[in-house]
């Protein structure tokens, strides 16, 4: 049975679809999981199953099991792999990258607990146009690149969104040092699925053409992407650990419920209370006159109205967003949450409505 306030979020999200329908998007289907204490646990909500079909356009179900592209949202799957390769997210990348893979002394001595936190040092590259074409091609070219390259900041002072800095995070997790794209491809996946497992989540991995035709058919802003697996491919390789993961209902929402601490011994995980204590604030990188920067933990942003603990993503069209009340102290777990999983864009706007929804139904003194 579901609450008055699932209920809003279940109409919002039909919503979204109706109105994608009558903007000439028929196909937009959204997965939203809530997770609130007045119903024990969390509960999975689907919008437009029935004209959910796939690239080519053949009928498919959406269901619990339904994989997406999550984007960005990836780098949380990142840090708990740089978690497990230090639990204090310790050492600089030369300590866990080697030959042949090279770097400049300026990039191999960023500290991980930087480039976690989004204080690398590079620019900020989520819109693309900051480095030379074929950079990110493979790991040869990446790493030709940065065995040259010179920080334009320095690591820790300011904060700035970089895409190139989480992909040398995957790249430190798993200690890597070859050049070989693919075996790092299949390394990654073979990693993140090990450390899943334990919380019993069994579909995310890194993406594979093999999995096109299982996917949504994904809309853009200027209309549907092509038929063809090349064009759902997320992200270049070499950056899969910072967003080229797949993920599904089922297991988003048994990451929600671990990330807001609602699982057996989640409340004391050491893992969990650095992402609600070590919390960054640092200025913009670049600015002239520093604005603030946005408060950052490892892979979290943490609102500074609300108090929302979030992360989202967008790729190649799908958005996602995964999101939760910040926890009262230590010990105390989180009382409200919701992702959202769209193959089409305002997964964020989605998110941040049903939190705020959430939010305002919260009764006092919940645990």
């Amino acid at each position: 049975m579901m609450t008055a306030v699932v209920e809003k979020i279940q109409k919002l999200i039909d919503h979204y679809c109706h109105q994608a329908a009558r903007e000439g998007r028929p196909h937009v289907v959204v997965v939203a999981g809530v997770v609130q204490p007045e119903v024990g646990g969390g509960r999975l909500l689907f919008a437009n199953g029935a004209n959910a079909v796939n690239p080519t356009g053949q009928p498919i179900r959406l269901d619990a099991d339904t994989p997406f592209e999550i984007g960005s949202i990836s780098k949380l799957f990142t840090s708990r792999l740089l978690y497990r390769l230090d639990e204090h997210y310790g050492g600089e990348l030369d300590q866990w990258i080697g030959a042949p893979l090279q770097m400049s002394p300026s990039v191999a001595t960023i500290p991980i607990r930087d480039l976690a936190t989004y204080h690398s040092g590079f620019l900020q590259d989520n819109e693309g146009g900051v480095y030379p074409d074929g950079t990110m091609h493979d790991l040869r070219s990446l790493f030709d690149f940065l065995s040259t390259y010179q920080l334009p900041y320095q690591p820790g002072s300011c904060y700035a969104y970089s895409n190139l800095g989480w992909a040398l995070g995957a790249i430190a997790a798993l200690r890597w040092h070859d050049l070989d794209t693919d075996a790092f491809v299949r390394a990654l996946d073979f990693a993140v699925r090990e450390d899943l497992a334990g919380l019993r989540m069994y579909a995310t991995g890194v993406y594979y053409d093999a999995m096109f035709a299982d996917l949504p058919l994904v809309y853009r802003p200027e209309g549907p992407l092509k038929p063809e697996a090349r064009y759902y491919r997320p992200c270049p390789p070499v950056q899969y650990g910072s967003g080229g993961l797949v993920s599904t209902g089922a297991d988003m929402l048994k990451f929600l419920e671990y990330s807001m601490g609602r699982l057996p011994g989640g409340r004391m995980s050491r893992e969990l209370l650095l992402q609600q204590t070590h919390i960054v604030d640092a200025p913009h990188c670049g600015e002239v006159s520093p604005k603030p920067g946005p408060l950052t933990s490892y892979g979290w942003f943490h609102n500074r109205a609300d108090g929302v603990v979030s992360k989202d993503g967008g790729i190649r069209g799908f958005t996602s967003w995964i999101g939760f009340k910040g926890w009262a102290r230590v010990g105390i777990s989180s009382s409200h949450g919701i992702f959202v999983l769209t193959n089409s864009h305002h997964a964020t706007g989605l998110g941040e409505q049903a939190m705020a929804m959430l939010l305002a139904a919260e009764p006092a003194g919940v645990d």
